[in-house]
């Protein structure tokens, strides 16, 4: 019999949140700054698209501003790379401590290319300097012959695949999904941009999204299995489910399985995840992620939930790679890949645990904030140090998760899941950014010009 296909469509409000604004050098010095500032200032106002004003186009401006940017925040580690752009990543590291304590989790791992995350998104820049080191490549396969060298039905898959058109061209035609992979794993330490949460980490681009952000859950499916076949360890899937249809979550379910992480965003509809219906109960490998902003608060625009988002990480004003250079984004989207990077830590210092136990390790070694208490699961947001053993973090520490029937002692508990199991129901995925008028992230292009109205945001 026929396979069914399952044709809902999913977007990304890719959730750049996203207001274009375009800087001149001397706004982005402004911008750094002001950065700098945060966590001296007690009366820190929030970010919106009226703090930044108007101003010029220019060219690699925030690559070659190496002394402001490096000035930025309290980064002062001999673990730290020479990356320019260090400063501006107040995700890492920052002086409040509002931030996953990238430095600390660096004294014991930058991860490895034996730890390979599978972005499934809009693709990856093939040609970025920061990206292309960490592109995967297919050890079986003859570039270009037209032959299907391996046998895993994918002719010339020689980084990946593109579920949306169905070929073997996974370059990315948006930006989101090279933005996604350059905070999971951009290069350090070549004196050049931005460094990722797990820099030295494999990235699998595999194109489940047009241009436009829009796609299948087939294709979603099908990319969790090709993850799967191919050794990831972790599945960054920076879009949201608006229903976890039954194929899918059985998707993911076998991907953790196989010790697959699966870590998707809670959504930028500024919205309460609980209210939504749920057709079954959440896979035990999946981490759901909301985004706060640099002074510790939910995100305006970010998704919540006390028994359905498991924790929050940085998402506003997000820097990363872009095809061509570098930007800023805010959102669910770019607070994902911070948790995706974690997870691939501390998979490169424990290869043998499974993938609860990686989540379980994740979810009980966060950072308490408390803008978050009774708006996730665990009230914090993800720590790659105290995940990683190091800065003080607990070696054991026991911890009942909104949701859970039962408690979640240390890195190798494995935790239930809330929810009880209902008949299937089929849903669309849906993009992580609001139908109603999401507030303005920014989106600020520093090595081109871009024309155009702001497209739709996306997750």
């Amino acid at each position: 019999m026929a396979r069914k296909v399952h044709r809902e469509r999913f977007a990304l409000r890719l959730e750049v949140l996203e207001s274009r604004v375009l800087l001149s050098g001397e706004g982005l010095t402004r911008r750094m700054s002001r950065l700098a500032a945060w966590g001296t200032r007690a009366d820190r106002p929030r970010i919106d698209a009226a703090e930044v004003g108007e101003g010029r186009a220019c060219r690699d401006t925030s690559a070659r501003g190496t002394d402001a940017a490096r000035g930025a925040g309290r980064i002062a580690s001999a673990s730290i790379p020479d990356d320019p752009m260090v400063g501006l990543l107040w995700g890492l590291d920052n002086a409040r401590n509002v931030d996953i304590d990238a430095p600390e989790a660096w004294t014991v791992t930058t991860g490895g290319p034996a730890t390979i995350v599978a972005v499934l998104d809009t693709g990856i820049d093939l040609d970025h300097p920061e990206l292309v080191g960490r592109v995967w490549t297919n050890p079986g396969e003859v570039a270009a012959n037209g032959v299907d060298d391996d046998g895993n039905s994918y002719v010339d898959d020689i980084h990946g695949w593109n579920f949306a058109s169905g070929t073997n061209d996974v370059q990315d035609d948006n930006g989101h999904g090279s933005h996604v992979s350059g905070t999971i794993a951009a290069a350090g330490d070549d004196g050049a941009g931005v460094v990722g949460v797990a820099r030295n980490a494999t990235i699998l681009p595999l194109k489940t999204l047009a241009a436009d952000g829009g796609g299948e859950v087939d294709a979603a499916i099908a990319a969790i299995g090709y993850a799967v076949r191919e050794g990831a360890r972790v599945i960054n899937a920076s879009w949201t489910l608006d229903s976890l249809s039954g194929p899918l979550a059985d998707a993911i379910r076998d991907a953790g399985a196989h010790g697959v992480v699966f870590v998707n965003a809670a959504g930028n509809q500024g919205a309460n995840n609980d209210r939504r219906p749920t057709s079954r109960a959440r896979p035990s490998n999946q981490i759901t992620v909301a985004a706060i902003d640099p002074a510790g608060r939910l995100a305006a625009f970010s998704n919540y939930g006390k028994r359905t988002v498991d924790l929050a990480a940085p998402g506003v004003e997000i820097w990363s790679t872009v095809p061509g250079g570098y930007d800023s984004y805010s959102g669910t989207s770019m607070a994902t890949p911070h948790v995706s990077g974690v997870v691939a830590l501390l998979s490169s210092l424990h290869p043998e645990y499974t993938a609860e136990q990686l989540v379980a390790r994740v979810l009980t070694t966060t950072k308490s904030l408390g803008s978050l208490r009774n708006k996730t699961r665990t009230g914090g947001m993800v720590d790659a140090a105290y995940a990683l053993g190091v800065a003080g973090s607990p070696t054991a520490q026991s911890t009942r998760l909104h949701g859970g029937s039962r408690p979640v002692t240390g890195a190798v508990a494995t935790e239930e899941r809330g929810g009880t199991p209902r008949s299937p129901r089929r849903g669309p995925l849906q993009q992580a950014t609001s139908r109603r008028s999401p507030p303005e992230a920014h989106h600020i292009p520093t090595t081109r010009s871009r024309t155009g109205v702001p497209r739709q945001a996306l997750a």
